[in-house]
């Protein structure tokens, strides 16, 4: 089976009675056995572009309805601008370069957010993080499979592209109106898989009650080896604690109780893990951990996006830039500067008729003569 039939809805429609596919096996060691996930420049770029698109977006859906209209003219005069200069007038290449450069210039500082750089083991949880208990890895995992991936660094609810939201050892609580929001967000459809705790005793934020269900630690220690629910093979998971509450549908049981439950809420579904360690880079290449993390979390995207939460690990601005700015007199100001700009370059890329033919226009040779003697004859030709 390739990887993009690990995706099928044949595939992960429940139960899934197939063992664990090859082809995530065969990934899986390449991407830690490899160190792929430690790659610094991996996706630097187009993460980039993605987030100055996004903040553009932000910042025009945040002006006030003239100004946006203005804006969406403007960038479409560029666009316009510069078809022109590819097809008629090399003029217009100044007049769209300034307009880009301009409007660049005012949303890279209204993103405020730009690619953050990878950590080493001091964020747990977080796809940034390629130590042990980070989740970079798994990011790579799933994106190489086909999947979507995103990184969340706002508050919540998630984007609306967003189909599930992992939420995966938060070292930051959320407050009450996130939590009101994520709940709505969950009951139109949205997925919230949550593992909370990077450790056997990791913190829970006080997310598990509020969720609706309890995390209840047990005097065992270490890690176990439990099959899920209608699968073939093995997943290892902390033994130091069990999941239970109300309308819990377990995934992975051990003897004292659940390890992994799903349960529904609304139009959507939590799913929680009694640990975060089976999505962690170390957890990954244990048992068939990466099988498991990769069928359960496409199985509830069903094609949507895939998105990690890192604003609860710290990433983001805890104001979004782009709506502050647009709702600001700055953010006219930039609309305005990139209009008269604009102006500036089809003013400019007008020819105002042919050019004078001359005899400096004739092709030099041996027998052309001096562009003063040339002028001299013009001249006399005109009767000055």
């Amino acid at each position: 089976m390739g990887m993009s039939g690990l995706f099928s809805p044949s595939v992960l429609a429940p139960p899934l009675l197939a063992p664990a596919p090859e082809p995530v096996r065969v990934l899986a060691h390449d991407i830690l056995a490899g160190n792929a996930y430690r790659d610094l420049s991996e996706g630097g770029v187009v993460e980039g572009v993605r987030q100055l698109a996004a903040a553009a977006f932000r910042f025009a859906g945040a002006l006030p309805p003239l100004a946006r209209g203005v804006a969406y003219a403007t960038a479409l005069g560029a666009l316009v601008a510069l078809i022109l200069w590819v097809v008629r007038s090399q003029r217009a290449l100044w007049g769209g370069l300034t307009l880009l450069a301009v409007l660049a210039a005012g949303l890279a500082a209204a993103a405020a957010r730009g690619g953050a750089p990878l950590t080493d083991g001091t964020h747990p949880g977080s796809s940034y993080d390629v130590g042990l208990r980070g989740t970079r890895a798994l990011a790579l995992l799933l994106a190489r499979l086909g999947a979507r991936v995103e990184r969340v660094e706002q508050p919540w609810p998630p984007p609306p592209s967003v189909r599930v939201l992992l939420v995966l050892a938060p070292t930051e609580p959320p407050d009450g109106a996130e939590i009101d929001e994520l709940g709505r967000w969950i009951e139109r459809g949205g997925t919230l898989l949550i593992a909370l705790g990077s450790g056997p005793f990791g913190e829970t934020l006080g997310l598990d009650q509020v969720l609706g269900f309890e995390l209840h630690e047990v005097e065992v220690f270490g890690r176990l080896r439990a099959q899920p629910v209608g699968e073939r093979f093995e997943v290892e998971l902390p033994a130091g604690r069990l999941l239970r509450g109300r309308d819990l549908v377990a995934l992975v049981e051990a003897d004292r109780g659940a390890l992994c439950a799903r349960r529904p809420r609304g139009a959507g579904s939590i799913v929680a893990c009694a640990g975060a360690f089976p999505f962690s880079n170390d957890g990954l290449g244990q048992a068939d951990n990466a099988a498991f993390a990769a069928r359960l979390i496409a199985r509830a995207a069903g094609g949507g996006a895939i998105g990690f939460d890192e604003f609860h690990h710290g990433y983001g601005a805890r104001q979004d830039g782009a709506r502050l700015l647009a709702r600001s007199p700055v953010g006219w100001a930039l609309v305005q500067a990139a209009l008269a700009a604009l102006l500036w370059a089809l003013a400019i890329a007008r020819r105002l008729g042919p050019p004078l033919a001359g005899p400096w226009a004739r092709s030099a040779g041996p027998d052309a003569p001096h562009p003063a003697r040339a002028l001299a004859d013009q001249i006399e030709r005109l009767g000055a």
